[in-house]
């Protein structure tokens, strides 16, 4: 019976370490873009006071659900009653712009969630 023979962590961490890199530059710009979409968030319902909308933002840890409370307060007006004028494309530019990031998030979570491995050369191990 064969005897399997799993490569060093140090060889494990050498062949990873350009994916590693790679996914941790996605994790970080996906955070990023969320991190903005709050800030819009907040300055979307000008009327609420900051803490409050941020402690709400944050209150759902579900990143397509956050996306979902910006999308309703769009839909339902609340850049309607900004102080200043805003480009009268500006809702539909926001509604793209979460459609996308919807779109992209599963790309993203393929990306995070993929399952890695490697594989050793079983000739080598007889």
């Amino acid at each position: 019976m064969p005897i399997v023979k799993m490569p060093a962590d140090e060889t494990i961490k050498e062949k990873f370490s350009e994916y590693v890199a790679a996914l941790g530059k996605v994790a970080h710009s996906w955070n990023f873009l969320q991190e903005r979409l709050g800030q819009l968030f907040v300055r979307a319902i000008p009327t609420a006071p900051h803490k409050v909308l941020l402690a709400v933002w944050y209150s759902e840890q579900n990143d397509r659900a956050q996306r979902r409370m910006l999308r309703a307060a769009i839909n339902s007006g609340a850049i309607d009653s900004w102080p200043s004028k805003l480009p009268t494309n500006a809702k539909d530019d926001i509604l793209r712009l979460l459609e996308e990031a919807d779109k992209l998030g599963l790309k993203r979570d393929q990306a995070i969630h993929t399952p890695c491995a490697i594989m050793t050369n079983t000739k080598e191990l007889k």
